[in-house]
């Protein structure tokens, strides 16, 4: 879109201090309008208190932005559409001055609203340092002056780009460099041609709407766009097939990190873990007394045959006393049956992947993470990994057990 189509904005997001709990990140919110057009943003942190006050799940920090688009102002507020109880969002068109003219600080403090003409010229007399002596004045504070600076910086930033598009307009071009142009476009435009998949996915356009009429809640084209967008952060695709008289079909891939899988949930000492059912064989009581040793491997007596097992408490240093009866759940893996002791077994669960930070992207016994239906953290269990390492490692399991009964 040419620059001369376009209109400027002033956006004030200024989210409530209890932003945080409800699960909202205000920073990924301007990420969209930043890709509608020239963009310019500042967070404003005079409302930071001292450390000593500083309370981590409260937002102290709102933000001004200048925004030129020809997206339209609905456009700009469908972005904060699903945050504004819990925010005040303001967006108010500027346009833009007349080529030649510039705005002065204090003539933009007047229109923004922040202080009236008659404190200006009482304070400014077209003083250059206006916003510095509005401040010191008490006039205005430091925040919304640099709002105004950043304001000012942007309309200069358009028309610049807007100087340049007129000047590149004017531009005297050979008639045989434009007639080779087009053929050259014309080949491409050949190569290239709006075909049917194509023509599907502009469903998954921004502002792209099959609603017949424009509401309040529909007809925005707010949706397939919002789940390519997830699924781009995600490092996943979305495909659209359509035939007419038949009907569409619409594919959602995620990295197996993000899938979700069928796994056996486990208790010790408190703390949840899930191991996939793909590594599980069976799942047996036990009780203390009776268990072979073969050097330093700790073995139990499984249906007649001796398995190597690891208590996982000991293994991950839980602390408390083990139950009367502990369960072992012995599992198929590259080194053979391995048993592994836990407190009890819950059942089964479908788990949803999630992967775990940078600092543990070294530890090979856990593959990643979920979250339970109460709010707690289960650690998703590598079956394999962690039967290797302590195989190499040699630890003693710790105690004697014999297989008793099938759970």
């Amino acid at each position: 879109m040419a620059i001369e189509d376009t209109d400027t904005f002033r956006i004030r997001f200024e989210p409530s201090h209890d932003i945080f709990l409800s699960g909202v990140n205000p920073i990924p919110l301007f990420m969209e309008p930043a890709a509608m057009g020239h963009f310019s943003l500042i967070a404003h942190l005079g409302r930071i208190p001292p450390l000593g006050d500083f309370n981590p799940e409260e937002c102290y920090t709102y933000w001004d932005a200048v925004l030129t688009t020809g997206a339209g102002e609905n456009a700009i507020r469908d972005v904060f559409i699903f945050v504004e109880d819990r925010a005040r969002v303001t967006v108010q068109r500027i346009g833009s001055p007349p080529e030649g003219t510039r705005l002065r600080v204090g003539e933009l403090l007047v229109d923004r609203g922040d202080v009236t003409p008659a404190e200006v010229e009482k304070h400014l007399v077209g003083h250059p340092r206006a916003g510095e002596l509005l401040v010191e004045a008490g006039v205005v504070s430091a925040d919304k002056v640099e709002a105004v600076v950043l304001e000012q910086r942007h309309l200069d930033e358009v028309r610049e780009k807007r100087r340049r598009a007129e000047a590149a307009a004017t531009l005297r071009v050979p008639a045989a460099k434009v007639d080779g142009l087009v053929d050259v476009v014309g080949e491409l435009v050949t190569v290239q041609a709006l075909g049917e998949r194509e023509i599907d996915a502009l469903i998954l356009a921004p502002g792209f709407s099959t609603a017949q009429r424009v509401t309040e809640v529909s007809g925005r084209g707010v949706g397939m766009d919002v789940v390519q967008r997830s699924l781009d952060s995600l490092r996943g695709t979305l495909s659209v097939e359509s035939t007419p008289g038949h009907g569409t079909e619409v594919s959602l891939k995620i990295p197996l990190t993000l899938a979700i899988i069928d796994g056996l949930l486990i208790e010790a000492g408190g703390s949840f873990f899930v191991m996939p059912l793909a590594n599980i064989s069976e799942c047996i009581e036990l009780e203390r007394g009776g268990a072979e040793r073969r050097g330093r491997e700790s073995l139990a007596s499984v249906r007649g045959e001796l398995v190597p097992y690891v208590v996982l408490r000991e293994r991950f240093a839980i602390p408390g006393d083990p139950p009367a009866v502990e369960q072992v759940i012995v599992a198929e893996t590259p080194a053979g049956k391995f048993g592994f002791v836990v407190d009890r077994v819950i059942g089964d669960y479908h788990t949803v992947i999630k992967k775990l930070g940078h600092l543990y992207r070294h530890i090979d016994e856990v593959s990643g993470a979920t979250i339970l239906g109460d709010g707690r953290v289960a650690l998703i269990l590598d079956a394999d990994k962690l039967a290797a390492a302590v195989i190499r490692d040699g630890r003693p399991a710790g105690g004697a057990l014999r297989a008793s009964s099938a759970a």
